[in-house]
């Protein structure tokens, strides 16, 4: 095998894991259990293109000082518990971004929280996100077309 067909053969390797990877991330994503992120709020803890999963809890098990995932609107928010609230059989959440010089304006109730985080991937968050999961797509569609057409031909040899 020349070192032409073996870069190409690795380069194949590469593209086709990280399409996987994407897919996963993005049925993870659908699912509720992995976020990408974007936005620089949680600087310098969490940057923008990193991925959290998360664990689904109510605000009752939610303890200050954790990062949680909650919903606004159409709108996922990662930031970090600040204060916990009681009021009688309600549990609020207040948050704040690292970076944020203040607190969030709304109180994080059950109906909001999706879970707290627990576990941190720096950069895999890019594969979730446009343009780089378009990106991606078309180069393993290019490498699915390589290995229909090219792949199996044989070398000639160099006269």
């Amino acid at each position: 095998m020349s070192l032409n067909r073996k870069l190409t053969s690795i380069a194949v390797t590469i593209i086709t894991t990280l399409a996987l990877l994407t897919v996963l991330i993005t049925i993870l994503n659908y699912l509720g259990y992995a976020y990408p992120v974007e936005g620089r709020s949680m600087l310098p803890t969490i940057r923008e293109g990193d991925l959290v999963f998360i664990v689904p809890v109510s605000t009752k098990e939610v303890q200050v000082g954790q990062i949680v995932v909650y919903h606004r609107g159409g709108t996922y928010i990662i930031h970090r518990v600040i204060e916990k609230i009681v009021n009688d059989n309600l549990v609020l959440l207040k948050t704040k971004g690292d970076n944020n010089p203040v607190p969030d304006p709304v109180l994080v109730s059950d109906n909001m929280l999706n879970g707290v985080v627990v576990v941190h991937l720096p950069y895999f968050g890019f594969l979730a996100m446009s343009p780089y999961r378009y990106i991606l797509a078309v180069l393993l569609g290019l490498c699915i077309i390589y290995e229909l057409f090219y792949e199996g031909r044989e070398e000639r040899p160099v006269k």
